[in-house]
């Protein structure tokens, strides 16, 4: 790569290996990774400890500050399509971590701890659910999201929610917005309910 002076720069990756179970109950790469800055010097590995303590809840002010000062349809849209199970994969041939940060912070908490993004990659063959690059592809059915897109996406119940939340200054709507249920956990649920259910019956029949 070579930037504006003309001066060529280096593209660096940097890979942090956890646990699956560590990262579903975190749910945030960026604050793992701001926790653990690159040492890109470093001969050896380190293992790394990560305490036992949460994540510091999103505050009003830090969404409030991402929509305002960022593209908020965009942003929103973005948001939405992940929220709905589609892979929001945007062309660029340099990195923006912003964007996927500021992204990543709007989304709630279920889904989160479900999908994986990359602020940059070549290729798509790792099916990150949002990522930037030069030339990505679904790989499935579902359609191509580009921002014109995006913009445009139609309106959904939490994006909506979600605005409203942040702009009316709702901190306990916020909270009830970033920890809902993501569509996959309510069916988990159905099913467990259901089941039990039946064993109940089962057991009650062959009790009487």
């Amino acid at each position: 790569m070579e930037d504006r002076t003309g001066s060529e720069s280096v593209l660096g990756f940097r890979f942090l290996i956890l646990a699956r179970d560590l990262y579903q109950h975190l749910g945030d790469p960026f604050a793992i990774s701001d926790r653990y800055p690159p040492n890109w010097i470093a001969g050896t590995l380190p293992e790394l400890y990560w305490p036992a303590q949460p994540l510091p809840e999103r505050t009003l002010e830090q969404l409030d500050q991402i929509l305002k000062n960022g593209d908020g349809p965009l942003l929103l849209g973005a948001t939405q399509a992940l929220v709905d199970g589609h892979r929001v994969l945007l062309l660029g041939t340099t990195p923006n971590e912003a964007l996927v940060r500021n992204i990543w912070q709007l989304l709630p908490d279920s889904t989160r701890r479900e999908i994986w993004p990359a602020s940059f990659a070549f290729s798509n063959e790792l099916r990150f659910h949002m990522a930037i690059g030069p030339n990505l592809v679904v790989g499935d059915s579902r359609p191509q999201l580009t921002e014109d897109t995006l913009r445009d996406y139609p309106p959904g119940s939490y994006e909506l929610n979600l605005q409203i939340a942040v702009e009316s200054g709702d901190l306990a709507s916020l909270q009830r917005l970033l920890a809902r249920r993501s569509s996959d956990e309510t069916l988990r649920l159905g099913l467990y309910m259901v089941a039990f259910a039946l064993l109940v019956a089962v057991v009650f029949r062959f009790v009487l």
